[in-house]
């Protein structure tokens, strides 16, 4: 029983929280098709196996920043990078497989393999070189993976709030795995999301925070966010954040790496659900930073895990800087 309740808390802690600050929202649901993300939307046909991908493609220049959101959100989150990094470079945001506007098919095996899969097979593609490749939280672990392959030119790495670099040991898997029945669409009702959303993802309210949150209410209410949950239990049944061996792939990415991390970020690093241990934030991305010589850390203040959005403008200056040395 104590186990089932740490876990709880391991997964983000979905059915708990709470918030002391007004949030007035539209009771009306929402699709994928109307949610506007601002550019053009592009598709890739990645065949059987994968299935269509929908993808940002805005500016030009030498360099490609190829750029990968995270579970329960699509590329729209790097609406303000995108904006201010088209002017020098090419800048790409995909939705991965099975997540916003891209296909989502019921029979795909979705996992951290099949997105990887999906990543390299749209960069060769698409021919896409010197590459700067940018991840947030599961999208930071799968730009991890693609860079540590070494399938890609890749000339620089960023991670913002990187999942799966966290040492799970296998009592901690089977616990996680265990208790999955939690990521369910009756356990995601409005009130229950905001309350997580502002515990446990979010430190810095901002309006692009909050319309954010407004476009995955809209869509719990009309239950379009249901494949985004399917797509989101597979991917954890299938252990991509701790038996991929994502620490193995960091460390032998020969490439600069920036991680970029916020000091009260509640989500990643997550708690251990055999110790009932949590490690703070800074500790945890410092003792990361370290696992590669190639690595360097920018920690924001006051800042959670959704960095893109929580602090656009200093994220986007840590990525310029980055890019431009």
């Amino acid at each position: 029983m104590f186990k089932k309740i740490l876990i709880l808390i391991a997964a983000l802690a979905v059915i708990q929280g709470c918030s002391s600050r007004p949030f007035i929202y539209e009771k009306k649901g929402l699709t994928y098709d109307q949610i506007d993300y601002g550019f053009d939307i592009k598709t890739f046909d990645g065949g059987d196996g994968i299935g269509k991908i929908a993808y940002i493609d805005e500016g030009k220049g030498e360099k490609t920043i190829l750029m990968i959101h995270g579970r329960i959100s699509y590329s729209k989150i790097f609406q303000s990078q995108i904006n201010a990094l088209k002017e020098k470079y090419r800048v790409i945001a995909i939705d991965l497989p099975g997540y916003g506007k891209s296909e989502f098919n019921d029979k795909l095996p979705y996992s951290g393999l099949l997105h990887t899969q999906a990543i390299l097979a749209f960069a060769k593609s698409l021919k896409l070189d010197n590459i700067i490749l940018a991840g947030h939280s599961y999208g930071g672990a799968l730009a991890v993976v693609v860079a540590g392959l070494n399938q890609l030119d890749v000339k620089k790495v960023v991670l913002a709030a990187p999942g799966g670099l966290q040492d799970y040991s296998d009592e901690d898997f089977k616990i996680m795995s265990e208790n999955l029945s939690f990521f369910t669409t009756e356990n995601y009702d409005p009130d229950h999301f905001i309350n997580a959303w502002d515990t446990y993802a979010v430190s810095n309210h901002t309006v692009q925070t909050d319309n954010t949150l407004r476009e995955y209410l809209g869509l719990i209410f009309s239950k379009n966010i249901e494949n985004t949950y399917k797509t989101r239990n597979k991917i954890e049944i299938s252990g991509i954040q701790m038996k991929s061996k994502v620490i193995s792939f960091f460390k032998a990415i020969q490439a600069p790496i920036l991680i970029v991390a916020g000091n009260k970020d509640q989500t990643v690093p997550s708690l251990y659900p055999t110790t009932g241990q949590k490690p703070d934030a800074k500790d945890f991305f410092e003792s990361v930073a370290k696992l590669n010589p190639n690595a360097s850390l920018i920690l924001l203040q006051n800042c959670g895990h959704m960095i893109p959005v929580e602090q656009p403008e200093a994220f986007t200056k840590a990525m310029e800087d980055f890019i431009a040395k």
